[in-house]
């Protein structure tokens, strides 16, 4: 339920009419604008500053009308609050680091004696002997599919298209690219690496050269581990209209 600073209980849309509300509004922004800046960068958070400014200004406007207003400032400030801005993560780490050292002289919780996860990650397991196995069949079949690859390019052999879109790879026309280009010269195994293991077929039959095909570097990571006939027919057409 609304509940206006007037003393008003009841709809929020009478928020729009009461003179008293929009007072108070323009009396906690005005004062705020003085300080948010500062309070901001030192906490890091629009949650915490709603609740020291909600503390400060002695109102009791909701937190959500004060994190609208908070957000209006900070942008209107050019301060920047999104996660992937390297800044402001740097900001914040250096801020973890602060509160921890200060609180328990160290700069992260791992380094907390009997805490972390360090104690977590003493405590003895059984582990599953298929993991072992299965890291050693990958490694043997990367080495034979590698071997295969150098073979196709000493002989000038690489295809030039994707074998499931038929879409030609950039590599093949402009040499060099980017790692990560979705449109980059990839390895793919008609039928799965972790199929085949489980299986029972060996890493010499997992790259016989009728299971190793070139596709995208986008397409082979949505084919990942599905057969090859269940991504031609149900993946296949409906990436074909993104790419």
């Amino acid at each position: 339920m609304f509940e206006c600073v007037c003393g008003y209980k009841g709809n929020a849309s009478h928020s729009k009419t009461c003179s008293r509300y929009k007072e108070e509004t323009d009396r906690v922004e005005k004062n705020l604008k003085k300080y948010i800046r500062d309070l901001y960068l030192e906490n890091l958070s629009v949650s915490e500053c709603c609740n020291l400014v909600q503390t400060k200004e002695e109102t009791n406007l909701s937190e959500a009308k004060l994190r609208k207003i908070i957000d209006k400032n900070l942008t209107d400030l050019g301060i920047k609050r999104n996660l992937s801005d390297k800044e402001f993560n740097h900001r914040r780490l250096e801020k973890t680091k602060k509160t921890m050292l200060d609180r328990y002289g160290v700069i992260n919780n791992g380094q907390r004696p009997g805490q972390g996860w360090k104690n977590l990650n003493a405590i003895p397991y059984d582990k599953l002997s298929v993991d072992e196995d299965l890291t050693n069949f990958r490694k043997a079949v990367d080495y034979l599919t590698r071997k295969y690859v150098e073979k196709l390019k000493r002989h000038n052999s690489l295809p030039t298209v994707c074998y499931y879109t038929g879409i030609q790879f950039k590599d093949a026309t402009q040499g060099k690219v980017n790692p990560n280009d979705p449109y980059k010269r990839s390895v793919d195994h008609r039928t799965p690496v972790i199929e085949m293991f489980f299986k029972g077929f060996s890493p010499e039959q997992v790259c016989a050269e009728e299971n190793i095909v070139f596709c995208l570097r986008a397409v082979n990571t949505y084919k990942a581990n599905t057969t090859e006939e269940y991504f031609v027919k149900e993946i296949v057409p409906y990436l074909m209209e993104k790419l």
